[in-house]
């Protein structure tokens, strides 16, 4: 059996899977947190189908925008599709509580 020794600067630019660039983490966590939200929101809704998707669409991405620092840069997008699917959510579901349109009514969560 032949051994041969890598070399030490080799061995340390492989990078780790805990080592890897960090960026967006703060958004991962903050979309799961979100999801799962979402998905708790509307555990109890008994509308149309058609205004619980758009409806936790809405929620969600609203979430997401009330999760991430002020100057987020996708802030302004996500708030335009967040108001884009709560409009189509009313549409479908005139009644619907406006709490599960917007993450604002939620009680703040620990960050």
């Amino acid at each position: 059996m032949a051994a041969f020794a890598v070399p030490a600067v080799a061995q340390q630019s492989q990078p780790t899977p805990r080592s890897r660039d960090t960026r967006g983490n703060d958004e991962r966590v903050a979309q799961f947190r979100c999801l799962s939200e979402a998905k708790v929101a509307y555990s109890n809704y008994a509308g149309p189908q058609s205004a619980r998707e758009p409806g936790q669409s809405a929620y969600f991405m609203s979430c997401l925008v009330k999760a991430m620092p002020e100057d987020w840069s996708g802030a302004s997008q996500y708030r335009k599709r967040a108001q884009a699917s709560a409009e189509v959510a009313q549409r479908s579901d005139p009644d619907m509580d406006a709490c599960l349109l917007t993450a604002a009514c939620a009680t703040p969560a620990a960050k």
